[in-house]
């Protein structure tokens, strides 16, 4: 088996999907913390493989994509099924909400900046 992150977070994955898998028809299979961890873990292998991607192999960015993307699925589907307190909720919304300005607002920023220097 090959030692890289994504590789082993994947194989984590996996490994935990089969664990679910071999608990069929116990309470365990069925726990909603289990069955949000399960879906959540996938965030973070998607994020070691983008980076690891973009590093030793050259492509594109797109962490950033991926991450907040899986993040949008726990913000607005999987952590209602915690019966969370309302303002827990808000908390992890707004977290969310300023992650992704804080993601995504500088880059035109940064880019009107380039565009300015490449003009004098």
């Amino acid at each position: 088996m090959a030692y890289d992150p994504q590789l082993l977070s994947g194989f984590f994955y996996m490994f935990l999907l089969f664990t679910k898998m071999s608990l069929t028809y116990t309470r365990v299979h069925v726990d909603l913390r289990w069955i949000i961890t399960l879906e959540s873990f996938v965030a973070i292998h998607a994020v070691f493989v983008a980076v690891f991607n973009n590093q030793f192999f050259g492509s594109a960015d797109i962490w950033p994509m991926f991450f907040s993307g899986f993040a949008f699925m726990f913000v607005f589907t999987y952590m209602y099924a915690l019966h969370l307190k309302q303002r827990t909720k808000i908390i992890v919304t707004d977290a969310y909400l300023a992650f992704l300005i804080w993601l995504y607002i500088p880059l035109p920023m940064v880019l009107v900046e380039t565009q300015l220097f490449c003009l004098d």
